[in-house]
C-alpha cells in the first residue's frame, strides 16, 4: 500500500489543481456541448480512464482532438493501469525461477499486440494499455536483475557507455524530428524513443549523464516535467480553440513560457508542501473523486447551457450529423455503405452525379430538395476524407473508392458530375487538373466543382 500511497502524493496534487483551471477556463469559453464533453474528459482522467474514452470518441465525426483540453491524459491513464496491474503481476512472477523470461515474454507480446496497427487497428493500438504496456516493461527489465548484469559487464566495457548514451539521444532525437501525425505509431517507430531511454539509463557514466542531463537546468526540466506535461495541452488547446485554430508562432511560445511558469508554481507550492504531509494521501482522494463528481454533474447537465442566451443555445445544440447525407449508405464513413448500382437512380431523366468527401454528403439533402422541382436523378458518390481526384497518392483507400466512382461515371453517362471536397491549399492542385481531364475525355457535358465551404467556429464563445 505504501507504493500506492506514493503514486498518489506523486500523482494528484499537480492533477487536481489542472482540473480544476481547465474547468474553469472552460466555462467562460466553451459552449455547452464543448462543456459537457470537458466534463467527461475530467471524469474519465480522475478514474484514470481517459485512454478508453478517447477510444469511444474516435469516428469521423468525433470532436476534433485539438479542441479537447485534457486530450492528453490518455497517456497518464495508461502508465496508471500499469501501475495498478504490475505490481501484483510481479508478485506472481517472481514466484518463478524464470520471471526474466516471463518479463520478456509479456513485453514482446505486448509490442506484438501494438503492430495490429498496420492491420487496420490505428486508434485501438494507440490508445490501448495492452499494446503500451512493453513501453513501460521496457523500464522494468532494466530494473530488474538485468541492471546487476550490467553492472558487472560494464567494468569491461565502461568505453562503450558514451557510445551508447550517443546512440540513445541520437534516437530519441531522431524520433522527435520525423515522426508526424501522419506516422503509424507506435508499432516499429516506437522503438526510436523508448530504446534510446534505456540505452541513456544504461549509460550512468556517459558525459550525456553526468554533464549533459545532470547540469541544473536539465535537473529542474525534470522536477517540473510532471507538472508541464498536465499544463501545456490544455492552454495550448484553449489557445486554439479561441484563435480557431490558428495561433500564431508568438502566440504558441508564449503559452509555452506561461506553462513553463504554472509548472514551477505549482511544482514549489502544491507538489512540494503536500508530499510532505503526513496522511495526505485520502484527503488528495476525496479531493480528486470530488473533481470527478464535478464533471459527471456537468456532462449529466449538458454543459449548463443556462450561461448562455437561448438563441446561442439553439445554434450551438445543431448536429452536423444529422445530415441524412451523413447517414446514406452510398457515403463511405457509416456501417454497412458500399459503391454499387444503387446509388445511382433509376430512370430517363438527365443524371446528376455527385461525388466528393463530408462536404459533398452534406449537399445530398438540397440536392434531394431540388429534385422537386427540377427534373433530374440522382447518384451520389460520397467518402470520409475522400477528394474526388483520382490517383492522389495520400491515400490507398481513397483511391481504390475513387476508381470505383470513375468507373460507374464511364458507364452511367452523367450530364453533370459535380465536385465538392474540403479544399486545404493547392498540393491538389495538379492532380484535380488531371482528374478533370479524364472527365472531359469521356464528354462530360457539365463538371461544376464548388468551392471551399465557409468555415467558423461553434465551440467556443468568450463573454467579456
Amino acid at each position: 500500500m505504501e507504493f500506492y500511497s506514493r503514486r498518489i502524493r506523486r500523482i494528484f496534487p499537480a492533477l487536481i489543481v489542472v482540473l480544476a483551471v481547465t474547468y474553469l477556463i472552460g466555462w467562460f469559453v466553451l459552449l455547452p456541448d464543448g462543456f459537457s464533453m470537458l466534463g467527461k474528459s475530467i471524469a474519465a482522467g480522475v478514474a484514470f480512464v481517459s485512454n478508453l474514452f478517447q477510444l469511444s470518441q474516435v469516428g469521423y465525426f468525433a470532436p476534433d482532438a485539438t479542441e479537447n483540453p485534457l486530450l492528453h491524459l490518455w497517456s497518464l491513464g495508461i502508465e496508471e493501469q500499469f501501475y495498478i496491474f504490475w505490481p501484483p503481476a510481479l508478485l506472481i512472477l517472481f514466484g518463478s525461477k524464470r520471471h526474466r523470461i516471463w518479463m520478456a515474454a509479456i513485453a514482446a507480446a505486448s509490442f506484438g499486440v501494438s503492430l495490429m496497427i498496420f492491420f487496420g487497428y490505428k486508434d485501438w493500438s494507440f490508445y490501448s494499455p495492452i499494446s503500451r504496456a512493453w513501453e513501460l516493461l521496457a523500464g522494468g527489465i532494466v530494473a530488474n536483475d538485468y541492471t546487476n548484469v550490467w553492472e558487472r559487464k560494464k567494468r569491461r566495457f565502461a568505453q562503450l557507455e558514451n557510445l551508447l548514451a550517443m546512440l540513445g539521444i541520437v534516437a530519441i532525437i531522431f524520433a522527435a524530428i520525423t515522426l508526424n501525425k501522419e506516422s503509424l505509431f507506435p508499432g516499429f517507430y516506437a522503438l526510436l524513443p523508448v530504446l534510446g531511454a534505456v540505452l541513456i539509463i544504461l549509460s550512468p557514466n556517459s558525459l550525456v549523464n553526468r554533464t549533459f542531463l545532470s547540469n541544473p537546468q536539465m535537473v529542474l526540466i525534470g522536477l517540473i516535467s510532471y507538472p508541464l506535461y498536465l499544463w501545456h495541452w490544455p492552454l495550448l488547446s484553449y489557445l486554439g480553440i479561441v484563435r480557431n485554430g490558428v495561433p500564431n508562432v508568438i502566440e504558441i511560445w508564449a503559452v509555452v513560457l506561461i506553462a513553463v511558469v504554472l509548472s514551477w508554481l505549482t511544482f514549489r507550492f502544491v507538489e512540494i508542501p503536500l508530499r510532505q504531509q503526513k496522511n495526505a494521501a485520502p484527503k488528495l482522494a476525496f479531493g480528486l473523486v470530488t473533481v470527478g463528481m464535478v464533471g459527471i454533474v456537468t456532462a449529466i447537465a449538458a454543459g449548463f447551457g443556462f450561461r448562455f442566451p437561448l438563441e446561442i443555445r439553439d445554434i450551438a445544440q445543431l448536429a452536423p450529423q444529422n445530415n441524412a447525407g451523413f447517414r446514406d449508405k452510398c457515403f463511405l464513413g457509416v456501417p454497412g455503405s458500399e459503391f454499387n448500382s444503387s446509388c445511382v437512380e433509376r430512370g430517363d431523366k438527365p443524371l446528376v452525379l455527385l461525388w466528393g468527401d463530408s462536404t459533398a454528403a452534406a449537399l445530398y439533402p438540397g440536392l434531394k430538395n431540388a429534385q422537386i422541382t427540377v427534373p433530374f436523378r440522382l447518384a451520389r458518390f460520397t467518402a470520409a476524407g475522400c477528394a474526388p481526384i483520382l490517383a492522389a497518392g495520400s491515400n490507398a483507400w481513397c483511391d481504390a473508392a475513387n476508381d470505383i466512382v470513375f468507373g460507374f461515371i464511364r458507364s452511367s453517362d452523367p450530364e453533370i458530375v459535380l465536385l465538392q471536397a474540403w479544399r486545404d491549399g493547392v498540393k491538389d492542385l495538379e492532380k484535380l487538373r488531371q482528374t478533370i481531364g479524364l472527365l472531359k475525355a469521356l464528354n462530360i457535358r457539365r463538371i461544376v466543382i464548388l468551392g471551399p465551404v465557409p468555415v467558423g467556429s461553434a465551440h467556443f464563445l468568450i463573454r467579456w
